[in-house]
């Protein structure tokens, strides 16, 4: 097994060999040259570590790179090691358990061996949070509410689709800020980043899948869908509302629209990705469904704490 900091040696065949997405500068990689390979960071958050980019192809070699990354993690004062996470919860982070048979991925959904999970247990890993993507094929059964959450928001909240690209990316960084501060192990990311991040999603949107809800010249909620690779199918990406402004239904008053625009635009199913199990948003998706979501699949972020 080789240790070397990101950087180092980055145009090498070994480095090569395992094809990993750009990690951070800050980053400290463990190979297991040709068979497995993972980088270790600390989180900006006290006392917490984080291994991602991980690629393995045998269990032993996969044990052998998640413990040694961890405990070096757990050497410079990390309590508890994330895993599997590419950065930050921005970016890619969590393993596919094995969900219902014959099913297949959607644009933007981990994808990984089943086998995953299970080297991350033998490595001492433990599954910390639990997450859930639904699958809602019946699109004529609206919320019945719908009508009474629009006489709430009547005369106060405007619900447009996407206009400017630039100007709306901007409103929606700075809501999704606000809106995820409490969620699991959140931190900051800069307008730079956010960019880097979503623009690539440029190609994919339309303006009627991704609703801004306004009130005044404030962005108090969006909805940001976009079409599966799969046709006739749509993936709810992300969906947030203003910590201000909950209580409103402005959550499920948006994913209905998206379902009612989704009918009428010919899509037969929509997809609410990777929702926390505990979440708000595994109730939105209900009501929003009026009962018709179903499991589309499990998730897992696993954690191993420090002895």
């Amino acid at each position: 097994m080789t240790r070397f900091a990101y950087g180092e040696e980055p145009f090498t065949a070994r480095w090569g060999e395992m094809s990993w997405r750009e990690p951070s500068p800050y980053s400290e990689c463990w190979i297991v040259p040709g068979r497995a390979g993972v980088t270790a960071e600390m989180l900006p958050i006290e006392g917490l570590g984080r291994v991602g980019h991980f690629h393995a192809l045998d269990r032993a070699a996969a044990v052998a790179v998640l413990r040694s990354a961890s405990d070096s993690l757990f050497e410079r004062g990390a309590g508890k090691v994330l895993g599997p996470m590419d950065g930050t919860t921005w970016e890619p982070y969590r393993l596919a358990l094995d969900g219902p048979a014959g099913r297949d991925t959607f644009r933007g959904e981990p994808t990984n061996p089943p086998e995953h999970n299970e080297w991350f247990r033998a490595a001492g890993f433990g599954p910390e949070h639990s997450y859930t993507s639904m699958i809602s094929t019946d699109l004529d059964r609206l919320y019945p509410g719908i009508e009474r959450l629009e006489a709430r928001i009547e005369g106060r909240v405007r619900i447009r689709p996407m206009g400017d690209f630039e100007r709306d990316l901007r409103a929606l960084h700075a809501l999704s800020l606000d809106a995820f501060r409490h969620n699991a192990y959140f931190s900051p990311i800069s307008w730079e980043r956010f960019n880097a991040l979503y623009r690539p999603l440029s190609p994919l949107l339309r303006p009627e899948l991704v609703l801004v809800a306004e009130e005044g010249a404030r962005a108090i909620g969006f909805v940001l869908s976009y079409p599966d690779q799969v046709p006739g199918r749509l993936v709810l990406k992300t969906l947030a509302t203003a910590s201000d402004r909950r209580g409103l239904g402005l959550g499920t008053l948006l994913t209905a629209r998206i379902h009612r625009v989704a009918r009428e635009q010919g899509f037969q199913s929509v997809i609410h990705a990777l929702m926390h199990q505990t979440n708000a948003s595994q109730h939105v998706s209900r009501r929003a469904s009026s009962g018709d979501a179903s499991l589309w699949r499990r998730y897992a972020l696993y954690a191993r704490e420090a002895a």
